[in-house]
């Protein structure tokens, strides 16, 4: 069971907790009479002392699944003594009938509370039950006058689905259907036959939506845009075999950049099922050249230099080489310091760039070795729009895609403001940084991790987030998360001082039990281990935190602003994570730096990158599995 595993998510009353059939005392389930007798009369068995030795508090928690009164000094040692008399006595023959009621009670609130999809696939005898049949267990129309739709009983989960049925086919007069990703389920066939009509509709005009949305972002990069371009950019992708063939997620994404190379280009892509880092070239040798080097610097930094240290000193005769800070080694006048020249057209007059990547697939995180490859053809001389192929692991080979770009260079101000926190500069683009980025990074430095001497500065992504697209801070709410909360414990100018204790609501929470408990999914004239018919109250929209498609409203023209807005920050602090991720992979363009030479001589190198390592709390991670609000420091 998913939720039995989250204590959070139990039903909790004094020590007693409940989830599922699990019903523990400081998370010691209740053993059987017959067992205790067994393990612990007359004397201690092996399966006795390994649960002693596993559990501090057994002998604690089983005295109080079976109700035995007991104080802390009669309990000496690991209490076994007193279990015995216990047991001798007849005390734990039989659990009292106040804790199995109890134990009911939290049985039932806790499948109330249960989200519908899980509590009709889990158990759908109980949901059952709880919708659609009244306490005598006869049909009631009362209990759900709507149309309930379950999300994920579909035509491809055949085992759940047919589970389902068996349990609906069960209630006389109940009606059910399903489409491609739902079952409905209801007493009007009518209302429910529609079902699938209007979900399939509602998804259409989602689809168009965020389509129409893409389409407005594109179109207002391509006002802006001058008659030439470049392939830098980020792209929106389409492909039909990842939007057809698996489950929709974020939008998909390459963002493409220079680098340092003559002819070449990096990107990293968000493909849904795929992620990773991309190198592109108008030349395939080039290309293939590139990637070689790149291999056989992983090569050498993994396993040491001296692996080809004699090819590098043959390289070493042909001209001067100057090494930088990544350990990369560049030849004075190779093509390597020559400047980023402009992408070749094709003889039809467009743009054709080779790719390889690599990366991983995001459903079991399998990271791939293997070099993919690939081609993107620009067909216009500004680079707004492209169709390509390339090979998609999981996916398939030859995959189509295509990609429309909705901005330009943003990636570049993004990691030249990491550079800068890197550094520990307080200006950026000659403004100075605001003190709520500067006190982000303060505070990041006295984490975990930062060991005596450490000198690098860890950057966390929502501090370059504020210093890119501003505070996310909204002063006037005071709920949600502590970062976004106003101060509750001081008043205005014209209130009197109290802190939050001093304070209270002026309606009263609820009623409350003999614990003093609060009761919820509860009404007048109905107990809460019920669900009440929907004439005596309003609660049922909110009955496992769902709702029927025919109780769901229409999206405001309010609520659809909000979601946009909601949209673009999650883009926007993907972007900036990104950046991030290109930083720890590709590097990042930093200043001159020290690096110790040959025989102990200190060398200063200018130019080049500096790699970055992903840190999550206090942890170096592979920066495509970091989690949360993750920062980055330079690599030593």
């Amino acid at each position: 069971m998913a939720l039995a595993g989250w204590r959070s998510q139990w039903i909790k009353r004094g020590k007693f907790e409940l989830a599922d059939e699990r019903f523990e005392v400081d998370g010691i389930p209740r053993y059987s009479t017959e067992s205790l007798k067994r393990d612990f009369l007359p004397r201690l068995s092996p399966e006795a002392n390994r649960l002693l030795r596993r559990h501090h508090n057994f002998v604690r928690s089983q005295l109080i699944h079976y109700g035995v009164e007991f104080n802390d000094k009669n309990l000496t040692g690991h209490g076994t003594r007193f279990l015995k008399k216990a047991l001798e006595a007849g005390l734990m023959d039989r659990v009292p009938q106040d804790i199995e009621q109890m134990r009911e009670e939290m049985r039932d609130e806790y499948f109330v509370k249960l989200p519908i999809q899980e509590l009709a696939q889990e158990y759908p005898l109980r949901f059952v039950k709880q919708y659609f049949l009244n306490d005598l267990g006869g049909p009631d129309r009362t209990r759900t006058t709507t149309v309930l739709e379950i999300e994920g009983v579909d035509h491809r989960s055949d085992y759940t689905r047919r589970k389902v049925e068996q349990a609906l086919n069960t209630v006389p007069g109940l009606h059910y259907t399903s489409s491609p990703s739902s079952m409905f389920i209801g007493w009007d066939p009518e209302a429910v036959n529609s079902g699938p009509r209007i979900q399939a509709e509602k998804i259409v005009a989602e689809e168009k939506a965020k389509s129409d949305a893409r389409i407005a972002l594109h179109e207002k990069y391509a006002k802006e845009m001058s008659a030439e371009g470049s392939p830098v950019g980020v792209y929106l992708i389409d492909c039909e075999e990842i939007q057809n063939g698996w489950e929709r997620g974020e939008d998909l994404e390459l963002s493409i950049r220079e680098s340092d190379c003559k002819g070449i280009y990096e990107a990293d892509f968000e493909f849904n099922i795929i992620s990773g880092a991309m190198m592109l070239s108008t030349d395939k040798a080039t290309i293939n050249e590139h990637c070689a080097r790149l291999a056989k610097e992983e090569e050498k930094e993994e396993y040491g230099s001296d692996i080809s240290d004699e090819d590098d000193s043959e390289n070493d005769s042909d001209g001067d080489v100057k090494p930088t800070p990544n350990g990369k080694r560049v030849r004075f006048g190779s093509e390597d310091t020559q400047p980023q020249k402009k992408a070749k057209k094709t003889a039809d007059g467009d743009v054709k760039l080779f790719l390889k990547w690599r990366g991983r697939e995001s459903g079991e995180g399998e990271i791939g070795l293997d070099d993919n490859e690939g081609a993107i053809i620009f067909t216009d001389p500004r680079h707004l729009t492209f169709s390509g192929r390339m090979d998609m692991g999981p996916i398939g080979s030859n995959v189509l895609f295509t990609g429309m770009k909705i901005s330009g260079n943003q990636s570049k101000r993004i990691e030249s403001a990491f550079v800068a926190l890197l550094e520990g500069s307080k200006k950026f683009e000659d403004e100075e940084i605001s003190e709520e980025v500067l006190e982000a990074v303060k505070e990041r430095g006295k984490g975990k991790g930062r060991g005596k001497g450490e000198h690098r500065i860890i950057i966390p992504c929502s501090a370059a987030e504020t210093l890119i697209f501003g505070s996310r801070i909204d002063e006037s709410k005071v709920f949600g998360r502590k970062k976004n909360r106003a101060s509750r414990a001081l008043g205005g100018v014209e209130k009197e001082w109290r802190s939050v204790d001093m304070e209270s609501d002026e309606e009263e929470e609820g009623p409350r039990n003999s614990n003093g408990e609060l009761i919820q999914f509860t009404t007048v004239g109905f107990a809460g281990k019920v669900r009440p018919p929907q004439e005596k109250t309003d609660i049922n929209a909110s009955v496992g935190g769902e709702k029927g498609w025919a109780e769901r409203t229409e999206e405001t023209n309010e609520a659809a602003e909000k979601r946009r807005e909601g949209q673009r920050v999650a883009d926007e602090k993907e972007m900036v994570k990104r950046a991030a991720r290109r930083g720890c992979v590709f590097g990042f363009e930093g200043p001159s730096i020290p690096e110790q030479g040959k025989k102990g001589k200190t060398e200063s190198f200018e130019g080049g990158k500096r790699m970055c390592e992903a840190v999550m709390n206090g942890i170096v991670v592979e920066p495509s599995f970091a989690k949360g609000d993750w920062g980055i420091r330079w690599r030593e």
